[in-house]
């Protein structure tokens, strides 16, 4: 999420050129190639992939690219086929050009040169564009600039964490079609090319089209479209199933980083108004239960409480809403994360300065980052969910977002009666750890901590009533029952422990810490039908809200 540039130098940036910038606007990829996939089977060939390049190296591929210069020419020494393609197409490292010829032997030089990919420089050959694998795919992308060179408007980033992120929770199922808001390279409209009839892709950058053109070309993606323009306009009038984002969401006075920052020099959007900007109209282009999910920042102002501005962003939007916080800085904190590797030491200070009165105009001093995922319910009482993200999870975490939806749907669907009436089991996914510390003779207990071992893991402490509803949940027992037993062993009235048993029982749901009966049907088909009922009206969702 805050994912500033790593600092990489790029040996093969032409002198010729005045600039970066000239680099990226006079040396277009050329995506109507033919045969552009041939490229693929000769990377492929010389085991140029992820787990070619672990396997060879025994280490994962991000571990490579984190390693100094100087360390992976070393891990490249015996100059192979594979630490050749490595040295030119990941490090930016010029080659000879007869030992390339002798790589693509199978395709000759000329689809390599004509394409754009490398271009010939006497008796060498540099590469123009980094050339990046990345799960199934390969994907051409900017080097990273060194911060000592100008740094294009036009600059396309690669794959870096906030990349990961979004791909990782994206929920993956089959969709009609997908728009990708501010496509850049195009990797997440191509990665939901596999589960979609149709996606397209956007993004203000004209060198971003060029480059997500070219990689759909290369990966032979044909159910995939990008077009250049701000924002939703190039797809005004349509609707769509799922709109993933990864945005320009810094928080940053203005600037010509496109790419970046959501504050441009050329528009009104102050602070954090491009991300809100995004969660607004993005609602407007979402079928009726489509999904839009994009990583945000947002400001806390010192005179409003950050939380409910931030609800504020979903009213009539007509959306439920999940989100999901990485993270919090101060403001210097965050200043400085995002300018020691874009400026130099000389100018670092002025730099600073100038983003700390920007932060001050806007009374503001801390920052946040995180997930938000939005999913389109009209006309009706949509729910607001802010939670702290898990420091890791797994790249299907998309299915555990989506079931957490759909659990809910199927609360709003369930009336506290039918909710009491119905034996829930424990998720099979879900471990207890218990702390005891030393008593006399024996050891006493301190915290129950129960944990969701899920593609997007959670924790939870536990009292002894929350454990004795959640270990009684074994799918033979109701709710009512079990509430009932811990009413007699705590020699309490129904009405004393029922709202709690309630809240507790929708939280364990939400939570994933228990499913329902049903649950080895097809979700969408529990959601439809609600726990066993026969079609009762919808609960008021206002505890639900406040239980969430």
């Amino acid at each position: 999420m805050m994912d500033p540039a790593t600092s990489v130098s790029n040996p093969t940036v032409d002198s010729t050129a005045t600039s970066q910038e000239d680099r990226a606007l006079f040396t277009p990829l050329n995506p109507d190639y033919p045969d552009l996939v041939k490229l693929r089977d000769v990377l492929d060939s010389h085991n140029f992939n992820v787990e070619g390049i672990e396997r060879t190296y025994q280490i994962p591929l991000p571990v490579l690219l984190s390693e100094p210069f100087y360390q992976v020419l070393w891990r490249t020494r015996e100059e192979t086929s594979l630490d050749l393609l490595v040295r030119l197409f990941l490090e930016g490292e010029r080659i000879s050009l007869a030992k390339f010829e002798t790589i693509v032997e199978a395709t000759g030089l000329e689809p390599w040169v004509e394409c754009g990919l490398v271009r010939v420089d006497g008796s060498s050959v540099s590469a123009v564009v980094e050339l990046f694998p990345f799960r199934g795919l390969w994907m051409t992308f900017d080097f990273k600039p060194h911060y000592t060179q100008p740094l294009s408007n036009y600059y396309v980033m690669g794959v870096a964490s906030s990349t990961k992120t979004l791909s990782e929770i994206t929920i993956r199922q089959p969709y009609e079609k997908v728009l990708d808001l501010g496509c850049g390279s195009g990797l997440q409209a191509l990665l939901c090319s596999n589960h979609s009839e149709f996606a397209i892709g956007i993004d203000q950058n004209p060198r971003a089209i060029n480059l997500a053109k070219f990689n759909a070309a290369l990966n032979g993606i044909t159910n995939v479209e990008f077009r250049q323009g701000d924002l939703f306009q190039p797809v005004e009038g349509e609707k769509f199933d799922l709109i993933v984002s990864n945005p320009p969401y810094v928080v940053s006075p203005p600037s010509d980083w496109i790419f970046r920052d959501g504050n441009r020099k050329d528009s009104e959007r102050e602070g954090d108004a491009f991300c809100q900007m995004v969660v607004k109209e993005g609602a407007k282009y979402l079928n009726e239960g489509g999904y839009l999910e994009m990583l945000a920042n947002w400001v806390h102002p010192r005179e409003e409480n950050w939380k409910v501005r931030l609800r504020g962003w979903f009213d009539d939007t007509e959306c439920d809403a999940w989100v999901m916080q990485a993270g919090e800085q101060s403001s210097p904190n965050y200043a400085n994360l995002w300018i020691k590797d874009t400026t130099s030491e000389a100018n670092r200070k002025a730099t600073f300065d100038q983003w700390m009165e920007y932060y001050e105009s806007l009374k503001v001093d801390r920052i946040s980052a995180g997930c938000i995922v939005m999913r389109k319910r009209s006309r009706a009482d949509n729910y607001f969910c802010l939670e702290k993200m898990p420091d890791k999870w797994a790249k299907n975490a998309g299915n555990t977002i989506q079931r957490a939806f759909l659990f809910l749907d199927m609360l709003a669907k369930t009336s506290d009666e039918e909710l009491l009436d119905t034996a829930f089991c424990r998720s099979p996914n879900i471990r207890l750890t218990q702390y005891l510390e030393p008593q006399e003779n024996s050891w006493g207990l301190v915290q129950n901590q129960i944990r969701v071992m899920d593609p997007l893991p959670s924790r939870a402490d536990m009292d002894s009533v929350a454990m004795a509803l959640l270990t009684q949940c074994n799918g033979d027992l109701p709710v009512r029952t079990i509430l009932e037993g811990i009413c007699e062993g705590l020699k309490a009235e129904w009405e004393e422990v029922l709202p709690a048993g309630l809240a507790m029982t929708k939280g364990f749901l939400q939570r994933g810490l228990i499913w329902p009966p049903e649950h080895q049907e097809a979700p969408s088909e529990i959601a439809e039908k609600g726990f066993g009922a026969s079609g009762s009206e919808e609960p008021d969702m206002k505890q639900q809200r406040d239980t969430l």
